[in-house]
């Protein structure tokens, strides 16, 4: 198993309308995974996947700029910004797509840009899931750093807390924190993607939860296993300059990759059985930032 598989299990699993699941059992569109996933289907190759997903977004987005949640009613600001921002990204590289993705941004940046408002968090809750922490929203923020007001409320927010705190965040939703610290400050991003390569486990895993102890170690609270977070740090880890540790996350989630290519939320209760489409994305980013032949995706073809 590996890539190749990781990357069929894409094409297998993408919707006609060009949207993808929420997961390999729950087949609902999901506006978010399938933003977030252009990038990564335009890096393999996947390109006419990729402009059916975009045209699947550009249809969906609601007539004041938003873009729901799986159920398709509900709006939600990360995922709003997740997909302006992916949209955005994409179109810096398509441009067969650029002229409509940019026009759909510029929508959603107003709507987004009603929403942040002058204190800490910059962004209000009544589009918000509230089993998040708030700071997954600065990942958006930072995506979509061009439009100023959204560059305002970043910066708020980052002078005015201890947005990197990982206590009590599952490490998933941690991730899009550093994510974002990635984007706005790369040396801090690598100072804390050190911090949690010293934490790994002999097998290259990361428990779903750390907590910050003395001498800016980070230990864990649980012992069960959130996968998507483990691609997610295998992706930072790679792209600010840890190969080693990417490379054992790798090794790791490959010995518990499913027949079918893909991955479950991991062995605790976050999907453990279902597999979640985003474990996919940010396993195939990880193979893709480390660039290594026996690790990278082909060009998208069999």
């Amino acid at each position: 198993m590996g890539p190749r598989d990781a990357l069929n299990w894409l094409r297998r699993h993408q919707l006609r309308s060009g949207a993808l699941p929420v997961s390999s059992e729950d087949r609902r569109s999901y506006p978010e995974v399938t933003g977030y996933c252009l990038t990564t289907l335009w890096r393999t190759g996947e390109r006419e996947m990729a402009r059916r997903a975009v045209r699947w977004l550009l249809e969906c987005q609601s007539e004041d700029g938003c873009w729901p949640g799986p159920d398709m009613a509900t709006p939600f600001w990360f995922d709003t910004a997740i997909v302006a921002g992916s949209l955005l990204a994409l179109a810096r590289e398509d441009d067969e797509s650029r002229a409509e993705a940019v026009s759909a941004v510029k929508r959603a940046a107003d709507w987004l840009a009603q929403y942040c408002v002058p204190g800490v968090p910059s962004v209000v809750t009544p589009h918000h899931h509230p089993e998040a922490p708030a700071e997954i929203n600065l990942l958006g923020l930072a995506m979509l750093g061009q439009f100023e007001p959204l560059a305002q409320a970043l910066y708020r927010w980052l002078d005015g807390m201890g947005a990197a705190t990982c206590s009590g965040k599952m490490q998933h939703f941690f991730c899009y924190t550093v994510e974002a610290i990635a984007i706005t400050d790369r040396r801090y991003a690598w100072q804390i993607a050190g911090q949690f390569a010293r934490a790994r486990l002999l097998d290259g895993s990361l428990p779903a939860y750390l907590a910050e102890a003395a001498e800016g170690r980070v230990i864990p609270t649980v012992t069960w296993l959130c996968y998507p977070a483990i691609a997610q740090w295998a992706a930072l880890w790679a792209e600010l300059g840890y190969t080693a540790a990417a490379d054992d996350a790798l090794v790791f989630l490959e010995s518990r990759q499913t027949v079918s290519g893909g991955f479950t939320g991991g062995n605790g209760p976050y999907f453990p059985d279902e597999e979640v489409s985003w474990t996919v994305k940010y396993y195939l980013d990880a193979c893709l930032a480390l660039d290594a032949k026996s690790r990278s995706p082909a060009d998208g073809k069999e």
